[in-house]
């Protein structure tokens, strides 16, 4: 891994119908390259899953069509105006599962010492679906290193802004995974902004029994507003922690209900954000939440959104 220079592994699907998360992708890492020096490997594993193929003709039939999928690569590339592409590469498996595809993906960017990985969330219609959500969401709960997930329906920035808004639960693997974010962010020269959401869930039970004791319940709102002053804390001392790191933050303790991906939309169109971050989990336990959480915010945001596995 270097020091000047973020190394970035960029899955591309050359066989989609619908090429706008390319052009999106290219014009997102263009305005990265601006702020960080960035170099960019475009990459396309092919096996049995695209092809629909037996694991009996599996192996002859991926090497035999590889290099059309090269050419193919080569084709939709000529799209790309980003400077510092390396040439295409075509990575082959023979397991018929997207998840020995997505193992393909992360073998070589470990072997490689990736920075970065770049995945469309685009859906792909037809029967050879592979960079859908399926292909994404395997990459997100599979992915060591630092993921950039694009939608192409995202609004591209017209103006570069300075701040990633990062969402964090305040947890231990949030702090884990803060560092990481500071790593991106003072590369790329980004302020960061760092989101919390504190409400309560039981608020409108809590309004009910109010009526019903006489308002005989000020130990559980008590103990909630305990809670809030000590993610205002926690806030505080990360911000600080960010500051010490060389990078500017600021954050927001949000208590206003409903959906976490609606409410970062919401404020992400407000401070004009140029990118989200929120954790994946490596956890058994915490996966299938902060898992889920990292896929609303995805296809839910107008913004491309940096996904983070804490590190253990």
């Amino acid at each position: 891994m270097s020091q000047n220079t973020f190394h970035t592994l960029w899955a591309i699907d050359p066989f989609s119908e619908d090429q706008s998360a390319l052009k999106i992708t290219d014009t997102v890492l263009r305005a990265l390259n601006k702020r960080g020096a960035l170099t960019v490997q475009p990459a396309y594993v092919l096996g049995p899953s695209q092809l629909n193929l037996s694991m009996e003709f599996a192996s002859d039939w991926v090497q035999m069509l590889k290099p059309a999928a090269l050419q193919a690569l080569q084709s939709v590339l000529k799209k790309v105006k980003f400077s510092d592409v390396k040439p295409p590469l075509v990575l082959t498996h023979t397991l018929p599962s997207l998840r020995d595809a997505t193992k393909t993906l992360l073998q070589y960017a470990s072997k490689h010492k990736m920075d970065l990985a770049v995945v469309s969330t685009q859906n792909r219609k037809g029967v050879p679906h592979f960079f859908l959500g399926s292909f994404a969401e395997n990459t997100l709960h599979a992915s060591h290193i630092p993921l950039l997930a694009v939608h192409p329906k995202i609004k591209a920035p017209k103006k570069l802004t300075h701040e990633i808004l990062f969402a964090t639960d305040l947890s231990a693997e949030g702090e884990s995974a803060l560092h990481e974010v500071l790593r991106i962010a003072k590369h790329f020269r980004f302020e960061l902004h760092l989101y919390h959401q504190s409400t309560s869930l039981l608020d409108p039970i809590l309004q009910s029994a109010a009526q019903l004791l006489g308002g005989n319940w000020m130990p559980l709102q008590s103990q909630f507003s305990d809670s809030q002053n000590a993610a205002e804390k926690r806030l505080k001392d990360w911000a600080e922690l960010s500051r010490k790191a060389g990078v500017k933050a600021h954050f927001t303790l949000d208590t206003k209900p409903g959906p976490i991906a609606n409410n970062l939309k919401r404020i992400a169109a407000k401070r004009g954000s140029f990118a989200l971050a929120v954790a994946s989990s490596k956890s058994s336990v915490s996966s299938a939440i902060l898992g889920s959480l990292s896929l609303q915010v995805i296809k839910s945001a107008t913004r491309p959104v940096f996904v983070i596995r804490p590190k253990t």
